[in-house]
């Protein structure tokens, strides 16, 4: 018999076209503890194990019940809140916090394929945008009906922390299916600044791998997801938008903000890895024409090749809520 017994899930969906929307999770289970114990619940993301929440409980013996919130697809909410809803598969765990016993670890097989975010009108074509948490954050104070363009619906879908490396070799179809595609909808794929800003050298300082050599594999891998995805959908334009470019130096003052943000990289590092990155795929592009290339950055380049500062956040990696960048991004694609 099980310390921990779930006995049944169900989730509450909120309004789809809200901004501050959000889900409810509630998950009933059987306590079979016999002293009254200090405990962590865990809910994490199980396709690209990126995002994660938590709570902690007090009981013992007998039948209980918690609760989650996700957060909605525009939000960045570090790390607090699952994003993109609960319309995935989710790995929930029950921990003693005295001693550190894992209680329980289960998967809660969820698959909610959300066809009302395709709007008011679902025949109209869209342009999903799936990416890390950049795109959301460009998005996070605009309101849905303003992704509504003459020709299309722009839908952003960001998820915190997702490198593009980690989403490669995930899997990233499992992860589309959740989401209503149809034939015409344009695919769009906005990953790469946080591995040229940060995941590559962190893998560099933790393995002493050349920094040249991890973009290699991390190129290789993103190159094979995309035909991937081409293969997989055939019936849809397929995009990749380029990363941002990369900021100076001197944007993060801080030494907590250095570490969390930039992580033993310097701005000309960063650079090199971002012309690297963008050259691979302009050059695979045009080689195969299995998909095509966006280079948004243009609309907000700085100088010497680095990202205007006043677009960003401040003591942050992120760009500004940003109405215009999806404007800009509109006319790129609306006659595609």
């Amino acid at each position: 018999m099980n310390k921990i017994e779930i006995k049944s899930h169900y989730i509450k969906y909120g309004e789809r076209n809200d901004n501050k929307r959000n889900d409810i999770l509630r998950v009933d289970y059987i306590s079979n503890l016999t002293d009254n114990k200090k405990i962590k619940v865990e809910l994490k993301d199980n396709l690209f194990n990126v995002e994660k929440q938590s709570m902690f409980v007090e009981h013992g013996n007998g039948h209980f019940f918690c609760s989650f919130q996700s957060a909605g697809v525009h939000k960045v909410n570090n790390g607090l809140k699952i994003t993109d809803s609960f319309i995935h598969p989710l790995k929930i765990s029950f921990t003693d916090v005295e001693n550190n016993e894992i209680l329980l670890e289960e998967i809660i097989d969820i698959k909610f394929v959300d066809k009302s975010l395709r709007g008011e009108n679902p025949s109209k074509k869209v342009a999903w945008i799936f990416g890390d948490s950049h795109i959301g954050h460009i998005a996070e104070k605009i309101n849905y009906n303003e992704f509504n363009y003459d020709k299309l619906y722009i839908k952003p879908i960001s998820k915190i922390g997702l490198s593009c490396n980690r989403f490669s070799n995930s899997n990233f179809l499992n992860y589309l299916s959740h989401f209503p595609i149809i034939d015409d909808d344009l695919i769009l794929l906005n990953f790469g600044e946080i591995d040229c800003r940060m995941a590559i050298h962190k893998k560099n300082y933790d393995k002493n791998i050349d920094k040249t050599i991890i973009l290699k594999g991390v190129l290789q891998n993103y190159i094979n997801a995309i035909y991937k995805i081409r293969l997989n959908y055939p019936n849809n334009e397929l995009f990749v938008i380029l990363p941002n470019r990369p900021f100076k130096d001197e944007h993060i003052s801080t030494s907590q903000g250095k570490k969390e943000f930039l992580f033993n990289s310097n701005e000309n590092d960063r650079k090199i890895l971002h012309n690297k990155f963008v050259k691979f795929l302009c050059d695979m592009s045009e080689l195969n024409n299995k998909f095509k290339t966006i280079d948004m950055s243009k609309y907000f380049e700085g100088e010497n090749e680095f990202i205007d500062r006043k677009f960003l956040t401040n003591e942050d990696c992120h760009m500004k809520s940003n109405k215009q960048y999806f404007d800009f991004l509109y006319q790129e694609i609306k006659d595609v």
